[in-house]
């Protein structure tokens, strides 16, 4: 079994840090494969990152001078490979282009068996009108395929908003228990589910979301992924028992939390 873990440039690029948190905690384990094309995504080149402390480098082995902006790092003991998404794409009129050109190859290619998605979505302000239960942070929601059944017919929109809510099943405690025909996860799943080949290995998505607002979001993102370790999300996902920045937060993200000064300033 092999999973495939694909952040969603999204509020706050919760996402993208969680995967800096995962890649630059646990350097030991993970390693550089490859650069996919990025021909839909804002250009970039940047220098190789590394964790702040000094430990294993992510592009050992390899004569790589600079990053791109869309890499793949693997997990070869434990089977996950980890996408990092530097930009954004160019419009978001191309992300079916994205997914079918880039994404589903790549599922292919390493007969991926699991896909999870980590997004995030504002928490003040309900764009999709997918809110449901706001005092919730995290939300989870999961689909299984059957090769028995036509997945799109499937599909079935509320008469009165475009909703979809049978495709993904979402656990009690999430915040969300429908999906949005604007929110980018429908289009992947869409069109993963509309691939005239689609990956045969595939047999389950996991969509991850959070509630943040924009800012630094270096502890939300810490947050979110010891909440998706907790959760066994990604099965074989260990604990991470101390967590280290890449290089490349400094001055940026990950400043001492400074909120508890604040306390009691208007009393």
């Amino acid at each position: 079994m092999s999973c495939l873990v694909l952040p969603l440039v999204s509020v706050g690029n919760i996402p993208q840090l969680s995967v800096d948190w995962l890649l630059n905690s646990q350097s030991n384990e993970w390693e550089y494969l490859e650069a996919l094309d990025s021909k839909y995504l804002v250009e970039f080149v940047g220098p190789l990152d590394r964790p702040e402390d000094g430990s294993a480098s992510l592009y050992k082995d390899n004569d790589m001078k600079y990053s791109s902006a869309l890499e793949v790092f693997y997990n070869k003991k434990r089977g996950i490979y980890a996408i990092q998404q530097r930009t954004p794409l160019v419009s978001v009129n191309y992300l079916n282009n994205f997914i079918v050109e880039i994404i589903l190859p790549f599922l292919s290619k390493y007969k991926i068996s699991e896909i999870s998605i980590w997004d995030s979505l504002s928490a003040m302000e309900d764009e999709n009108g997918v809110i449901v239960h706001p005092h919730e942070i995290f939300s989870l929601g999961e689909f299984y395929f059957d090769d028995g059944v036509d997945l799109l017919s499937s599909l079935h929109l509320n008469d009165q908003e475009p909703m979809v809510n049978n495709w993904l099943q979402f656990t009690p405690t999430s915040f969300q228990d429908k999906i949005s025909i604007d929110q980018p996860i429908f289009k992947i799943l869409f069109q993963i589910l509309n691939a005239s080949q689609r990956p045969q290995a595939l047999r389950s998505i996991k969509y991850c979301s959070c509630l943040a607002n924009e800012g630094d979001n270096s502890l939300d993102s810490q947050q979110f992924l010891q909440w998706i370790i907790s959760q066994k999300i990604v099965t074989n996902l260990p604990p991470i028992t101390k967590f280290i920045r890449p290089i490349s937060w400094q001055g940026v993200y990950g400043v001492a939390d400074s909120r508890d000064k604040f306390i009691n300033l208007y009393s």
